[in-house]
């Protein structure tokens, strides 16, 4: 066994079910905001961090029936470092973005993310 107690296994994940009454699902986009596969919800269950390609957001999803955008951070390589990537081999369109990981809470003032950054990999601290 590579864990020796509970008490070093990561807390768990939240989920809820498509249809579910305890959260009902209401559908959320912003223009421009793509591959959000990065999911992180508060503590409180009222806030939904979504890390995506070139941003993090903040939304809103204390509401069962609506989900609103509190902040956007842009967070997108420079053109120097889109164009160092596509010097590695790599193709600015699809390997050069800032794809977001990781998303952690810190405490509650504070955001960890990590991202692929024009494959040169970087953390921030938002927040």
């Amino acid at each position: 066994s590579l864990l020796s107690s509970t008490d070093s296994l990561p807390p768990p994940r939240v989920s809820f079910l498509l249809y579910s009454t305890d959260r009902p699902l209401v559908h959320f986009s912003l223009p421009g905001v793509q591959n959000t596969s990065t999911l992180l919800l508060s503590d409180d269950g009222s806030t939904l961090y979504v890390g995506a390609k070139d941003a993090i957001l903040s939304l809103d999803v204390s509401r069962s029936d609506v989900i609103s955008l509190k902040k956007k951070v842009d967070w997108r390589p420079t053109e120097k470092e889109t164009e160092d990537c596509s010097r590695k081999g790599m193709d600015q369109t699809v390997d050069c973005p800032n794809f977001v990981h990781v998303l952690q809470l810190l405490n509650s003032s504070h955001l960890y993310a990590c991202g692929s950054y024009a494959f040169n990999p970087q953390q921030v601290f938002i927040d």
